[in-house]
Formats: structure tokens, C-alpha cells, sequence
């Protein structure tokens, strides 16, 4: 005999059952996170002019633009 008073060993085995749910109750959602998670539709790039990428050549003359602006006299 493993335990030597049956109480406690049922004790245990009642607290063993408890967790082992509370395992599988947490590992199953998390399964069904990931797989929603891999379903999202990622979306797409907004069509507004803020969020237009800029070549280097354009950001160079911005930022030309923006200093001369900038530091001419009033």
C-alpha cells in the first residue's frame, strides 16, 4: 500500500482530479486561442495619406524644406 492512511490518500487523489480539470480547462482554451489566432484576417493598410510610406529621396527634400522653413527670418 502506497499511503498509509486512506484518507489522505483520497484526500489527494480529490485534489490530483481537481487540477488535472483545471489542466485541461486552461490547455483547451488556450488550443482554441491559438487556432482564432491563426484564422484572423490580419487586415489590411489604411488608404490614408498619413500612413504612405516615403521614398529617401522625398523624405530628403522634406527635411530640406522643413530646415530652410524653418530657420528663415520673419
Amino acid at each position: 500500500m502506497l499511503w498509509e492512511d486512506e484518507t489522505l490518500a483520497e484526500k489527494h487523489s480529490s485534489r490530483a482530479m481537481l487540477y488535472g480539470i483545471m489542466f485541461l480547462w486552461f490547455s483547451g482554451n488556450l488550443i482554441v486561442s491559438i487556432i482564432r489566432t491563426i484564422g484572423t484576417n490580419p487586415g489590411n493598410i489604411p488608404e490614408e495619406k498619413e500612413w504612405d510610406m516615403s521614398t529617401d529621396a522625398a523624405s530628403d527634400n522634406e527635411r530640406d524644406t522643413a530646415v530652410t522653413s524653418s530657420h528663415e527670418p520673419e
